[in-house]
């Protein structure tokens, strides 16, 4: 969701001189077919929450790069597509936060940072996608780039999921179109 709240803060702060996003989650209502099984938890666990009761949580990436690989974690973002990112933290020896409140996947179903995109602008913006991404779907991106005003750039890391651009050659390319983007905006008189 990183991306989709820089897109916000953009959006509303003018004193923002650049914006840089890769792989943004760009609109709730993109996942809310996926999420129509959670409401039913979602709404008994806000009832709950006011009856004084800790809130319900939920996994949202699997325990292991093993479990997303079979893809039977039953975690949010458990498809087999986070297992080599999974790999890579593991061999870094880096741990990672596997569960949210059920009441943060409800604020992820009404988050819409598409429809603040076009605000951006005046403001320089760069949008670096997947283009194989199914953890938020590329077409989805793209709906969200295209309603963004001018100045604006879009790059594509080819044949990439969402999570290959934090590792490897894709971070590679991921960080030097970042960087590309920032000296350019830097240096314009």
């Amino acid at each position: 969701m990183g991306g989709g709240i820089v897109i916000l803060a953009a959006a509303f702060d003018k004193r923002i001189a650049a914006v840089v996003v890769q792989v943004p989650f760009v609109s709730g209502e993109s996942i809310g077919p996926f999420l129509q099984t959670y409401f039913p938890a979602m709404y008994a666990d806000r009832k709950s929450i006011k009856s004084g009761h800790p809130p319900a949580m939920t996994k949202v990436i699997p325990e292991t790069p093993e479990s997303a690989e079979r893809g039977d974690s039953g975690a949010l973002m458990g498809k087999p597509d986070v297992a080599p990112y999974l790999k890579e933290l593991t061999r870094r020896k880096q741990s990672w936060e596997k569960d949210v409140t059920l009441q943060s996947v409800f604020n992820i179903s009404i988050f819409e940072p598409r429809a603040f995109i076009h605000r951006i602008s005046p403001t320089p913006l760069l949008m670096v996608i997947a283009e194989k991404d199914a953890t938020v779907a590329t077409s989805s991106q793209l709906e969200a780039f295209a309603s963004a005003r001018e100045p604006k750039t879009l790059a594509v890391i080819n044949d990439s999921e969402h999570f290959d651009l934090y590792f490897d050659k894709e971070f590679e390319e991921n960080i030097s179109a970042q960087l590309d983007f920032i000296g350019t905006v830097c240096n314009k008189p």
